[in-house]
């Protein structure tokens, strides 16, 4: 049976003192070949392995028109009562003789069905599900209080999913193109890291650049302080903020990230720092600032263009692996992942990216520095 394929509205509603006995009434089935001689499909209304075939033939206005007509009803219809009702948007065959006359599918074709709705309703609070099955393989699709789920009758739910975005899927593993929730992904029971927020370096309107702003390195007195430049650059092959000829001088940078979710406790702070031409020892970083406890390292990698041992320090060793800035300098650390979680307060988060280099020639160092790829995950 497929539900999506068949134009039918059904609601059941069983009464607590007078159920009706369906079976008395209905063509009884148990797949779909027993219903095809009329081009009937064979629906399942509970657990059991018996079914009843219902027939395509008119609409739900005719069905009304017919329902106030008891004797007509009771041709095709059990009786109803103020707890107890049927609404089809096609005739139900009660036996073959009742049947109205088939439409022009044979039963070499099977029986098919125009676009329509199956809705199978419950109860406020209840479960309202729609079993399929093939042998010993037993699924059921429904609304469990309010969660749409998959469930397996030996493994339970295998999908569930809420109005709210919470996916859970309790396979093994999973494999898609793509997988997007508004709220919590899980996975086996483990909720999965998504993105909450992004600095954008790419494209032709790049807004990373904004609410950045340098923090000159102090200097002595009457001495002027370096100037470090914002911008973005795609000199190496990859939108950076910073780069070469950008973040070339001594110097930090610092940015305060507003969280949508006040109530975030920790962030997963996810980027890529480069190393540009000749660092020395020197080292990149990565800071946090709290007003109550300061400053906090969180990240650092030092960084040295020498290669090692003494016969290799050759020009051309120098320069082999260069990807931009100094044509005579390689980049031979290019990009290095960041990868850390770190505190929340009141939501927002405020980060300082910066390196080693002090003040000389005037605020320019030999090398350069760039950020990339910065987003916020939470889970």
């Amino acid at each position: 049976m497929k539900p999506s394929a068949a134009l039918l509205c059904l609601l059941f509603q069983t009464a607590q003192s007078s159920q009706v006995n369906i079976e008395s009434q209905l063509f009884s089935c148990e797949s779909h070949n027993d219903c095809t001689p009329h081009s009937h499909a064979c629906f399942f209304t509970d657990k059991q392995s018996t079914g009843y075939c219902f027939e395509k033939t008119t609409s739900i206005a005719s069905i009304k028109s017919t329902a106030s007509s008891p004797s007509s009803l009771s041709s095709s219809f059990p009786a109803a009562n103020p707890t107890s009702f049927i609404e089809l948007t096609t005739r139900v065959a009660a036996d073959n003789k009742t049947a109205s006359t088939p439409p022009t599918t044979t039963a070499s074709t099977g029986p098919e069905f125009g676009d329509g709705t199956l809705l199978l309703h419950g109860d406020v609070g209840k479960t309202a599900k729609l079993g399929l099955s093939s042998g010993k393989n037993v699924y059921s699709i429904g609304n469990q209080q309010g969660k749409f789920v998959v469930e397996h009758v030996a493994y339970g739910n295998v999908l569930s999913a809420t109005s709210t975005g919470d996916v859970s899927f309790n396979v093994p593993s999973v494999h898609a193109r793509s997988l997007t929730a508004k709220g919590t992904f899980a996975v086996d029971g483990f909720a999965q890291w998504r993105v909450v927020l992004r600095d954008v370096y790419e494209g032709d309107a790049p807004t990373g650049v904004e609410g950045w702003s340098a923090i000159p390195l102090p200097v002595a007195s009457g001495l002027q302080a370096p100037n470090l430049p914002l911008g973005i650059s795609t000199d190496c092959g990859v939108a950076m903020l910073g780069g070469p000829g950008i973040f070339q001088n001594a110097g930090s940078i610092t940015k305060t990230f507003a969280l949508e979710d006040t109530n975030m406790e920790t962030v997963r702070v996810v980027g890529n720092y480069h190393f540009i031409d000749n660092w020395s020892g020197q080292s990149g970083f990565l800071k946090t600032e709290d007003p109550t406890d300061g400053q906090t390292v969180v990240w650092a990698k030092q960084y040295s263009i020498t290669p090692r041992g003494s016969d290799s320090i050759t020009k051309k060793k120098l320069a082999s692996l260069n990807v931009c800035g100094d044509p005579t300098i390689g980049e031979h650390s290019f990009s290095n992942k960041i990868d850390v979680v770190v505190p929340v307060v009141d939501g927002k988060l405020t980060l300082i990216f910066g390196s080693t280099w002090e003040l000389q020639n005037e605020g320019k160092i030999p090398c350069a520095w760039g950020i990339s790829g910065l987003k916020f995950l939470a889970r």
